[in-house]
């Protein structure tokens, strides 16, 4: 089956990852190949999406941890697959637990640290990037690692365009107006853009950042998109793990 790759993490051999489409060859209106229960789809295709989606990364569901995201800036160390409750990013350093982020044009950020063999991974939409959460991811795994944020490779999944993107001046307050775009009375964020000055900011070099430069929004026949689709939107999951043994 087709998903996304990243081409830093691709030089890593231990490296299993993948960010899910939109589509996996049949189309089954409205929500798709989907990988989130809380759309009300159909539980049992969302099992049989997930498990096709995970085997062809080498992985299993029961070895895939969760979260469930809540748009703050909450970093939880899993040890484990499973739910991980409330938070919005994951770190571990237990080789073949898998990290899940679920998206649907918010910002999907995957953080390797060959180093101290661990990995990151943080869910940076609007509020998210607002309270720094990739930052505090790094934080966290510098704390909890040693990590050192020269060693780290960064990647930012498919998101919302800036060009797509109309935000309140409520939102647009938050944020440098280097990421803003007026728009009448409204702005255009740039929300990746925010996460990628975080990641610099934290001492990642340019090079080991790969920052997408697909727009979840415009791109119908690859990506989901709750701007787009409203309540008939599925969720992407993107899906990071050291295999096992390495």
């Amino acid at each position: 089956m087709a998903y996304l790759e990243s081409h830093l993490f691709r030089r890593f051999t231990e490296l299993s990852f993948g960010f899910s489409l939109r589509f996996d060859g049949a189309p089954r209106p409205p929500y798709h190949f989907n990988m989130s229960y809380s759309v009300n789809d159909d539980e049992r295709l969302v099992t049989a999406n997930r498990d096709r989606f995970f085997r062809a990364l080498g992985l299993r569901i029961e070895t895939v941890a969760y979260q469930r995201q809540v748009h703050g800036d909450r970093v939880r160390i899993v040890s484990e697959a499973g739910d991980a409750g409330e938070s919005d990013a994951l770190l571990t350093d237990r080789p073949g637990v898998g990290l899940a982020i679920s998206s649907a044009d918010c910002c999907a950020a995957f953080f390797y640290d060959p180093r101290n063999a661990a990995l990151g991974a943080a869910h940076a939409g609007w509020r998210g990037a607002s309270n720094r959460i990739v930052a505090k991811t790094i934080a966290a795994m510098r704390e909890n690692f040693r990590t050192d944020p020269d060693d780290l490779r960064v990647y930012l999944a498919p998101s919302i365009s800036q060009e797509a993107y109309e935000v309140g001046p409520e939102v647009a307050e938050r944020f440098d107006e280097a990421r803003l775009l007026p728009a009448g009375d409204r702005y255009l964020l740039d929300v990746a853009g925010v996460n990628r000055d975080l990641v610099l900011a934290e001492g990642v070099r340019p090079e080991r950042l790969q920052q997408s430069a697909l727009c979840s929004f415009r791109n119908d026949n690859l990506f989901h998109s709750y701007r787009r689709d409203g309540e008939r939107s599925g969720r992407a999951l993107g899906v990071v793990a050291i295999r096992p043994n390495q």
